[in-house]
């Protein structure tokens, strides 16, 4: 039977370093077979509570709200919805006019994404231009 590189391995390290192998088997292995067997400490009797956290307070365990920001641009997408179903536009056709990919007006449309920076900005300018025109009256998006 031939030798595996990680028998020979250990054989070499053995020779190389007696003084660290004679170390591990005082405190890592037990002596009483002829091949070392590493020794599992016992589990303690009483978890230190240093190991222990404070319980979470009612505070701790509340769903955090959507910020003022994050508010005003969920009300700038529900009204650019809402106008965009006034105009009798498709997804597509909204999402053509303000140059962006169908799948991104999909995304901010059914919540699943909201814009940001260029986005939304640009969001807000078409809101807000489509508002000023008298044919769009503001409608109460819901």
């Amino acid at each position: 039977m031939t030798e595996s590189l990680a028998d020979r391995w250990i054989r070499d390290f053995e020779a190389k370093y007696p003084e660290k192998v004679e170390a591990m088997k005082t405190t890592c292995f037990s002596t009483n077979t002829s091949q070392p067997t590493r020794t599992m400490p016992s589990p303690p009797s009483v978890v230190p509570n240093s190991c222990l956290s404070p319980p979470r307070s009612d505070e701790q365990w509340k769903v955090p709200t959507a910020t003022p920001d994050e508010k005003s641009i969920q009300n700038v997408v529900q009204s650019a919805v809402a106008l965009r179903r006034q105009l009798g536009l498709t997804q597509s056709q909204c999402a053509h006019r303000l140059g962006i990919s169908s799948r991104t007006w999909q995304e901010w449309e059914q919540g699943r994404r909201m814009p940001s920076g260029v986005g939304r900005a640009l969001l807000k300018r078409w809101v807000s231009e489509q508002l000023e025109r008298p044919e769009n009256p503001p409608t109460n998006p819901s």
